[in-house]
């Protein structure tokens, strides 16, 4: 999925810098959770980019990360992994935040085994960006649709899930990805003014 960000365009020309929300998606779950960032942002005021790892990325435009994708098999969706080790060095510079998209997130009320997976995520993200605040690291649930999975894959989720009380539907918390995206913008901003100090 590809975005034409037009406060990005007008950003570029004034040649100042924006936020960068880059994103790994299966379905496009995380996709639309990114451009819902970028939107949030340059309502605003605050020029952002949204793109997929898949597209070229010239790092020096921005002054700001934010990265999402899902977790696959226990861990951030490969993809992202091998951008992130691929591309370190080249965005290492930037004030940088991410956030983790994961069905499990869904149980309502979590219970002390969903609490415990959920962080167990957060632990490989933390090992991944070991200098990262936790609090830069964030979980959202995701969505289920299974007419988007293989038939291999739809099982496989119906077998872990019907016994965790989660079935098909939309778990985003829009309130929740505001308001975290609020407190990130914060500290990419204060990041930006330690450097200009």
């Amino acid at each position: 999925m590809k975005r034409i960000n037009k406060s990005h365009l007008i950003s570029q020309e004034q040649g100042k810098k924006s936020i960068l929300i880059l994103y790994a998606s299966f379905h496009g779950s995380t996709a639309q959770i990114a451009e819902f960032m970028g939107e949030k942002l340059n309502i605003k005021g605050i020029s952002s980019s949204v793109k997929s790892i898949d597209e070229h990325i010239d790092f020096s435009l921005y002054n700001g990360l934010i990265m999402g994708a899902p977790i696959h098999r226990g861990k951030w969706m490969g993809d992202a992994i091998d951008f992130v080790n691929k591309h370190r060095l080249e965005f290492d510079h930037l004030p940088f935040a991410c956030f983790y998209t994961c069905i499990v997130k869904a149980k309502h009320p979590p219970s002390k085994e969903s609490l415990k997976v959920i962080e167990s995520y957060k632990a490989t993200l933390i090992e991944l960006f070991p200098s990262l605040p936790p609090s830069c690291i964030s979980s959202f649930a995701g969505m289920l649709e299974y007419d988007k999975c293989s038939f291999f894959v739809k099982l496989v989720l119906w077998l872990i899930l019907r016994n965790k009380g989660i079935g098909e539907g939309d778990y985003r918390d829009w309130r929740a990805i505001e308001s975290w995206l609020s407190e990130t913008k914060k500290y990419i901003e204060s990041k930006n003014n330690e450097e200009n100090v």
